[in-house]
């Protein structure tokens, strides 16, 4: 079997961030979604066009711009926070007025989520550690509209 390659397609600095928790492709503003982590000043949402021609840096560093699940749609995205630090909560980011919003709070980080496709979503929270994490169990949330 022949090896293949792989293409770099960006590279962000450590002055920028220190990882990245996950990305996600936006089919309703055709761009990728980049989540980075883990401490203060680290956490940021990077909104990039196809080619990483244009990246644009959502976020002030804190713990509610820290995420690895998102869920999209034509007025917003939603993301769930991962942070043992601060109270993991459910973020709204509202397109045109360009600002978040605080939904529902969680005891416990987020790594896991799924959409159906007839609508509904699942939201997984994981016992990790931390000063905001509440009891220690993991625990499954159901929602129609990410917004109840």
């Amino acid at each position: 079997m022949k090896s293949r390659q792989l293409d770099i397609a960006s590279t962000l600095h450590s002055c920028l961030i220190k990882h990245v928790h996950a990305c996600y492709w936006d089919s309703f503003s055709e761009k990728i979604w980049i989540f980075t982590g883990d401490a203060d000043g680290e956490c940021k949402v990077i909104v990039a066009d196809e080619n990483f021609t244009n990246l644009d840096v959502l976020g002030d560093g804190s713990q509610k711009w820290r995420a690895i699940s998102a869920f999209f749609t034509n007025d917003a995205v939603y993301w769930m926070m991962d942070s043992p630090v601060d109270t993991s909560r459910l973020i709204k980011y509202i397109r045109k007025e360009d600002r978040i919003e605080t939904l529902q709070d969680f005891p416990g980080p987020i790594y896991y989520s799924v959409s159906f496709v007839d609508g509904g979503y699942l939201i997984a929270t994981t016992y990790e550690p931390g000063p905001s994490v509440l009891g220690n169990t993991a625990v499954i949330f159901y929602s129609d509209d990410l917004e109840n």
